[in-house]
């Protein structure tokens, strides 16, 4: 009796790990037949708007990509870490994603996140995918590629816009960040090639009173205002000024169309402000609208285009290095995605453009 209740122990024990062993090599197999990828975006905090705006669009193409077979016929799969607005948390993310999760490829978005990610990605081998407009981002690199508006470009764009309307004083109140400080440097100088004046003041990312700014950049005497901020900083700074009594123009970077809480912050005192964005893909909006029932906010079309091309690149080579990927890129030209045609520059830029446009 005692010998068949062992022998029977004994089978229900091989039984248990032949059933543990099938689901780890199950699990091995799912692993093997995905393409994982990390993503470290800010998706809490003041920066989530621009965050949860990418990962929309990584998402939307992943989901397409999978469902026309993936790549190679592998599904592709990402693991999404979240900085919440603050760069040094993006250091952790990474180790995560990389030493743990054995990630080579990942994505990011905001100028701080990108400046502090971009010498790990290059002693690590990593590919970084970071769309940021930091002028810096995509010089002396083998790793990092950069799909976005870029701050030289985007402050001759705004230079013209405020010539345009005959600003020869204008203030600038600036995020004391790897962008801000970069964007408001480089309006300076545009600015300055044409004899206009231009008086700054800075904030902090976390503050959330401008008005000491505001004032002692002397509102009363100045015909044009920009502002240099990100998520519903951009709103109050742009309501605040108003509520001291600014009468002139107030123009604002990207910062104020990427983050919907800014519109709301700023209420009625949006209506006449001039603002920097991106030209929008009407077959994108409608795709979008397919899949998530609304529309897309601006940057979830960059994301999708570099999903877009990491598949192309990844299918072309049947490689997941990142030193082979990032040569396939620089080397690209010209690509044509579903909805847009982008430049893949030399030193790893894909460029967007950005227009002026007014709020009404």
């Amino acid at each position: 009796m005692l010998d068949r209740t062992f022998q029977l122990g004994r089978t229900v024990v091989a039984l248990l790990l032949l059933g543990l062993l099938l689901a780890f090599a199950a699990c091995q197999k799912t692993a093997q037949d995905q393409i994982r990828i990390g993503a470290i975006l800010p998706l809490s905090g003041a920066g989530a708007g621009i965050g949860s705006a990418l990962k929309s669009g990584l998402e939307l193409g992943v989901r397409e990509i999978n469902a026309r077979g993936g790549v190679n016929g592998r599904q592709l799969s990402i693991i999404y870490e979240d900085t919440q607005s603050e760069p040094r948390n993006s250091v952790a993310a990474f180790k995560k994603l990389v030493e743990l999760e054995g990630l080579k490829i990942i994505f990011t978005i905001t100028s701080s996140s990108g400046m502090v990610l971009k010498p790990l990605a290059e002693r690590g081998g990593v590919l970084l995918f970071a769309d940021v407009s930091h002028p810096e981002m995509t010089r002396d690199t083998q790793y990092v590629l950069r799909h976005s508006n870029i701050v030289d470009s985007d402050a001759a764009v705004m230079a013209e816009a405020l010539l345009k309307n005959n600003h020869r004083r204008v203030g600038v109140l600036f995020q004391n960040d790897d962008w801000g400080m970069a964007y408001a440097a480089a309006l300076k100088s545009a600015l300055a090639e044409h004899g206009v004046e231009m008086r700054s003041e800075f904030h902090l990312p976390q503050d959330t009173d401008y008005r000491a700014q505001l004032l002692r950049l002397g509102l009363k005497d100045l015909p044009a205002l920009v502002n240099l901020s990100v998520g519903s900083a951009s709103g109050v700074a742009v309501k605040q000024s108003r509520e001291l009594g600014f009468t002139g123009d107030i123009y604002s970077g990207v910062g104020f169309i990427l983050t919907p809480d800014a519109r709301v912050a700023a209420g009625d005192a949006a209506k006449g402000v001039y603002y920097q964005t991106y030209p929008r893909n009407s077959e994108f909006v409608q795709d979008y609208r397919r899949a998530y029932g609304t529309d897309p906010p601006l940057f979830a079309q960059v994301g999708y285009t570099d999903v877009e091309l990491l598949a192309a690149a990844i299918s072309r080579t049947s490689s997941e290095e990142p030193s082979v990927l990032s040569r396939y890129l620089r080397s690209l030209g010209k690509f044509r995605g579903r909805f847009e045609e982008v430049e893949v520059k030399l030193n790893g830029d894909i460029p967007m453009r950005t227009v002026i446009e007014r709020f009404e």
